[in-house]
């Protein structure tokens, strides 16, 4: 299976939705990275983009306009629509991805992006940007141990072990990301082991 090759294919089932609106389909490289070889090209029209990725199914899929960007899935939950999305489906045809994507562009994000302001893209695109650094601190509160040490301390805390809990939330490397009953259960926890 060759990324170009499919990719190619790929764009023959999106042309229909995205020519006839001004884009135009640009291939923009192919290269063997660690995970094996891949393609990648952008439909494009003025200032907006559309990315897609194709190593061995279609990957990364990008909005953007201008210098903003967005993933297909954030862009479908900012849209509401992400039920009703039909990418990413699940299929061994290669071409099934590039199905689905061509069902959430014509059904889903045509009156926005491809045919709209791109107002709705520009919001969303803003505040993921902007919720970027609290997704950061999440994963790193989970990387580092946090969140399993969070629901130890609450069954700790439900145990009747309010110094077991104390000693856990109070250890937390990430303690801004408790939610108000854990603060609620450490001040309690703190009042019972004076």
């Amino acid at each position: 299976m060759n990324p170009r090759t499919i990719l190619e294919q790929g764009t023959a089932i999106l042309d229909p939705v995205l020519l006839p609106r001004g884009f135009r389909f640009q291939f923009r490289g192919e290269d063997v990275g660690s995970g094996g070889a891949f393609a990648w090209g952008e439909y494009v029209r003025g200032d907006r983009r559309l990315e897609l990725h194709f190593r061995y199914s279609l990957g990364l899929v990008t909005y953007h306009i201008g210098d903003l960007a967005l993933a297909h899935t954030l862009y479908m939950v900012a849209l509401g629509v992400a039920k009703e999305a039909a990418y990413p489906g699940f299929s061994d045809d290669p071409l099934a991805a590039f199905r689905d994507l061509s069902h959430d562009l014509e059904q889903l994000v045509a009156g926005d992006f491809l045919d709209g302001s791109g107002i709705s893209f520009q919001h969303a695109a803003a505040r993921v940007a902007a919720e970027a650094p609290l997704r950061q601190r999440e994963r790193m509160a989970w990387a580092v141990g946090d969140l399993e040490a969070r629901e130890r301390a609450r069954q700790r805390f439900h145990s009747g072990d309010y110094a077991g809990a104390r000693t856990l939330l109070e250890g937390l490397q990430y303690p801004d990301l408790t939610t108000t009953i854990e603060r609620e259960m450490l001040r309690l926890a703190r009042a019972r082991t004076r």
